[in-house]
């Protein structure tokens, strides 16, 4: 293999995911996928072409059994790789996406989540899930916060990280923001709001590890994940009225029909969306 030529791709292609505004997260994802692509043909990928690549996804797929969303990544990668970056549009017209499986968000109870929280406890990792839990915020939203992006005045959170690279303002509850001043006096974070060790925010796979112990000590049954806390946020929402719109608002969706398939989670609130919808 020509390392020379890897290493250039590799630069290339992390120079277009940071042009078009790509997480961090994501970029890495699909440097990654890309890297373990050419590992497996021991060959830069600009020496391969569809069949290869083809190849490639049905054994990651049938062979490896990898998970849906690795699944995912992994073509995502290859295409973005082939069409921004190599500029071969022919071939990466040619990757399928996977067919998307229609599930249902999980959801939890508020007696289990009280049971997840009092199974924590190191205190910051705790605050950090109660966070996303009261603002409904994605896991990297809350990873993102700094210590300005609290308004108490305003009683907002400004979210500078959302999908998409679009800025909104959460909602921040009075008992939120009474937890965030006690962590504060605690911790006293200089710039991230949650700081790791490494000078910049907490690691995901911290957050994700302690939220799996948590919810095993709990006892929880449910295939619930740190999301699941902002997928009970929305469902909770609805349950109390909120209005459709401004709960897409306060999650930060694109469109409504991200936000409607919670209607699909509770039976109290469908009157409610055929008013809204009507």
């Amino acid at each position: 293999m020509n390392t020379k030529k890897t290493t250039t791709l590799r630069e290339r292609m992390r120079e277009e995911l940071r042009l078009r505004g790509y997480s961090p997260a994501t970029a890495k994802s699909y440097v990654w996928h890309v890297e373990k692509f050419s590992k497996h043909y021991d060959n830069c990928p600009s020496l391969l072409e569809y069949e290869e690549i083809k190849r490639y996804l049905l054994w990651l797929k049938e062979e490896k059994k990898c998970s849906l969303s690795h699944f995912k990544h992994a073509v995502s990668g290859l295409k973005f790789l082939y069409e921004k970056v190599l500029e071969k549009e022919w071939i990466a017209e040619k990757i399928p996406y996977p067919k998307a499986k229609k599930t249902l968000p999980v959801v939890l109870t508020q007696s289990e989540v009280d049971q997840i929280f009092g199974s924590i406890t190191h205190r910051r990792n705790k605050v950090i899930l109660e966070t996303i839990y009261a603002a409904g915020l994605r896991l990297s939203e809350a990873l993102h916060l700094h210590v300005s992006d609290i308004n108490s005045k305003e009683k907002t959170l400004r979210i500078r990280s959302g999908k998409g690279g679009i800025e909104r303002d959460a909602y921040l509850s009075p008992q939120l923001l009474k937890t965030l001043r006690e962590y504060y006096q605690v911790y006293k974070p200089k710039d991230f709001l949650f700081p790791g060790l490494r000078g910049d925010h907490v690691s995901a796979s911290v957050v994700q590890r302690v939220f799996k112990e948590a919810r095993l000590t709990a006892q929880i049954k449910k295939h619930a994940t740190v999301h699941s806390l902002r997928h009970t946020f929305a469902v909770q929402q609805l349950e109390r009225g909120t209005d459709l719109r401004i709960i897409q608002k306060l999650l930060g969706h694109q469109t409504i029909f991200s936000t409607i398939r919670y209607l699909n989670v509770t039976n109290s609130v469908y009157k409610h969306a055929a008013d809204v919808l009507s």
